[in-house]
């Protein structure tokens, strides 16, 4: 979408319904949406995009623009070809064919750009879920101090008020090694802009995840030491995605019983950890469906806090458990 901004909606899901198991029922969906939404008919991604920064933004809410994939598909896995620069050393067909490093910096500035026309739009993530694989990353993570550089002059030369948001290089879950190497740029170009983020669910760091105080040690570890004062690699940390199946015993749920067991051991060890510190959240996901996903149209999202008809709360365990992190309204 970011270099390709006037292709019509109706184009894309003409090109969306070629790989979808059921087409027709693709098709209606947009038909559904062009009912609702008549300036459908002859609009673009990126008009529609912006109808929904300005929908957003008229409910005062601020956004956050997330680079996630560069061949639009469900992510991530070490074969799905968006996980780590096509031009970093140790290529991997699997994992890079698709990161094609030139254009995702002109993405990102052509991104930044139209930013500038909706001001509720406060910071740009440079990568979701960076991850290496084979001989990829051992260089003492240069490759990654290089591109992510790359990307933050990319955004902040195109626009300077926006936020810059980076992640780690192992599916965003470990920037340890800051400590020791902080990366120059947050002190220089971008000084005040930086953001560092961070990714949890209950398989991320294995058992260790559900025994809360090894869970704090290890998050200190890992994240939580970015926000040491007064540190040349100090700055504001975000937890950009965590969040668990919504209804443990719903026959959807695509868990099996031992993990079901460890997601719930994990989440009180996770909300005591965001309780503690000054961090901030979000939460994957709200939405409760999608038009297609790997295939399937109308795809139920079983993390998601709305039920697949977007029209009320499903009855969450898991939004129960937020205790007192998370408040919201009882209707979407």
């Amino acid at each position: 979408m970011a270099l390709n901004q006037n292709v019509l909606v109706s184009d894309s899901f003409q090109q969306a319904s070629r790989v979808a198991n059921d087409p027709s029922a693709l098709i209606n969906i947009y038909n559904t949406a062009l009912t609702i939404n008549p300036w459908l008919e002859n609009s673009t991604r990126i008009d529609a995009f912006s109808r929904v920064l300005q929908a957003l933004d008229a409910q005062k809410i601020a956004v956050i623009m997330d680079n996630h994939v560069s061949k639009a598909q469900w992510c991530c896995n070490d074969t799905d070809g968006n996980g780590w620069w096509n031009t970093a050393s140790g290529y991997t067909d699997a994992n890079s064919r698709f990161f094609d490093t030139p254009n995702w910096l002109k993405g990102l500035a052509a991104i930044a750009d139209f930013t500038k026309s909706h001001s509720n739009v406060v910071g740009m993530s440079l990568r979701n879920e960076l991850r290496a694989s084979g001989g990829q990353d051992e260089n003492n993570h240069a490759d990654w101090y290089n591109f992510v550089s790359q990307g933050a002059d990319a955004v902040h030369n195109t626009n300077g008020d926006l936020l810059v948001i980076i992640g780690g290089p192992v599916s965003a879950t470990d920037l340890s090694f800051l400590r020791f190497d902080p990366l120059s740029g947050a002190s220089s170009s971008w000084a005040g802009k930086t953001v560092w983020e961070w990714h949890n669910y209950y398989w991320s760091w294995a058992v260790a995840s559900s025994v809360c105080w090894v869970f704090d040690q290890i998050a200190g570890e890992r994240v939580g030491f970015l926000l040491e004062q007064n540190q040349a690699f100090t700055g504001p940390l975000w937890l950009s995605e965590f969040g668990a199946e919504q209804v443990l015993n719903d026959p959807g749920n695509i868990l099996g019983e031992a993990e079901q067991k460890l997601e719930q051991a994990w989440l009180p060890c996770m909300v005591s950890y965001l309780e503690s510190n000054d961090g901030d959240w979000a939460l994957w996901s709200v939405g409760g469906s999608y038009y297609l996903r790997e295939g399937s149209t109308s795809s139920d999202e079983s993390y998601g806090l709305l039920d697949p008809t977007w029209t009320d709360w499903r009855n969450s365990t898991f939004k129960n458990a937020l205790g007192n992190i998370f408040q919201m309204t009882q209707t979407p």
